[in-house]
């Protein structure tokens, strides 16, 4: 009876802790989940904003016959209290985890901060095939730490000033031997656009300047791109700066009305930190079937939830749970709104096109009467107001709708 009362009883099992065979394996995940080449350099130009950087530069170049990709700022530097040596070691241990995810998500939006992962620096797998990270901070000397990709150790040593004048707090971010596969998608002018792009938000909230310089260029080629933020199509649509959300955070809004005439159609962002999660909105189900109205390319602009929870390395995508769920409860009221915005606006430009039609109509009459002015001709405008009982006597004419003219 004994034996019986204890197995009738819940069931206690022993607790296991996850642990992953070997650690480097989810590094490896971690890093080819990155598949973008630019979202790979977003993160680097994300990490410089992130450290104050009044300014960044891109460098493009070749070196030894590679193709070399680096980041420059001016910002505080990785981990700035402690000694050069000891942060960078500190960033190779600590892949995986970061200083910035213990913010609340008012904090993140206050600092516009998205990393929380502290993988952007293995993004580089997409890119090239080594980075290494140089470091000064406060004059002292400068270190640096070399990844190699798919390599499980790294290195720290201490680098040699290159220039007389080198500032006395700087980081660098070099990628040498870039992938052949990333070449196209990583050239100044595709980069260009697709930073303005994705770091819209945090480029318009800081006073920092993001350039790109191609010193492989020859001739009258273009050699400096200036990272702006992208603008938005349409008219502005006022009285929806925010959303709230019960529970979170409110989520920023801006949006523009585009015409139905507009070349190009509207698209409305996600993003998270003022960083871009989701290009398309209307595709925030995840199904075949695009969200009405964002499908409808009547939008443009986008919408800042900061309390994603955004996936890893890729930076792109979300965690579907309570958050997201509270979210999109409150778009639906949101896109009632706007489908009534585009009723108003579509009945709206209707009655002004029927104006110009009539406007043009009248203008044809007037034309009409100075080329012959030996004719009268009916009066519009008296006829449309009201209509006496003889037609005939009224316009002049000799028609039996009053339609007609004779001569002087």
């Amino acid at each position: 009876m004994a034996r019986k009362a204890r197995s009738s009883g819940k069931a206690r099992g022993r607790s296991v802790r996850l642990r992953p065979h070997d650690p480097f394996d989810l590094i490896r995940l971690l890093a080819r989940s990155q598949s973008d080449p630019r979202k790979a350099v977003a993160e680097l130009v994300q990490n410089s904003l992130d450290a104050g950087a009044r300014r960044s530069e891109i460098r493009w170049f070749n070196e030894k016959g590679r193709r070399t990709l680096s980041v420059w700022d001016d910002g505080a530097g990785v981990f700035p209290e402690m000694e050069r040596g000891e942060a960078l070691h500190r960033i190779a241990r600590t892949i995986g985890h970061s200083h910035k995810r213990d913010l609340t998500p008012a904090q993140r939006r206050e600092e516009l901060i998205l990393g929380k992962y502290g993988i952007g620096l293995i993004g580089f797998w997409s890119v090239g095939e080594t980075l290494e990270l140089r470091s000064r901070v406060g004059g002292g000397k400068a270190e640096v730490l070399r990844l190699r990709e798919d390599r499980p150790q790294g290195e720290v040593f201490t680098s040699r000033s290159r220039r007389l004048d080198e500032p006395e707090t700087f980081t660098e971010v070099t990628i040498r031997g870039v992938h052949e596969a990333a070449l196209s998608k990583v050239r100044p002018p595709r980069l260009q656009a697709y930073l303005a792009s994705v770091l819209r938000g945090q480029l318009l909230e800081r006073d920092a300047v993001v350039r790109i310089r191609d010193r492989g260029a020859r001739g009258r080629a273009k050699k400096e791109f200036i990272v702006q933020p992208q603008p938005f199509v349409g008219r502005p649509i006022e009285g929806l700066d925010a959303m709230e959300v019960p529970g979170y955070e409110s989520a920023r809004v801006e949006l523009y009305l585009v015409a139905q005439d507009e070349d190009r159609r509207g698209r409305v962002s996600l993003a998270c930190g003022g960083t871009v999660v989701l290009d398309d909105l209307a595709e925030i189900d995840g199904t075949d079937a695009p969200r009405a109205p964002w499908a409808s390319g009547r939008f443009e602009g986008v919408i800042d939830f900061p309390d994603l929870h955004v996936a890893p390395a890729s930076r792109r995508g979300f965690t579907h749970d309570e958050p997201v769920a509270a979210f999109l409860t409150q778009l639906v009221h949101l896109e009632t709104t706007l489908a009534q915005t585009i009723a108003d606006e579509d009945e709206r430009r209707e009655a002004l096109r029927s104006e110009q039609v009539a406007r043009k109509i009248r203008q044809a009459f007037v034309s009409v009467a100075e080329a012959l002015p030996e004719y009268d001709l009916f009066e519009v405008r008296a006829r449309a107001a009201s209509v006496p009982e003889d037609n005939s006597a009224a316009s002049g004419g000799s028609g039996p709708d009053g339609a007609g003219c004779r001569p002087d």
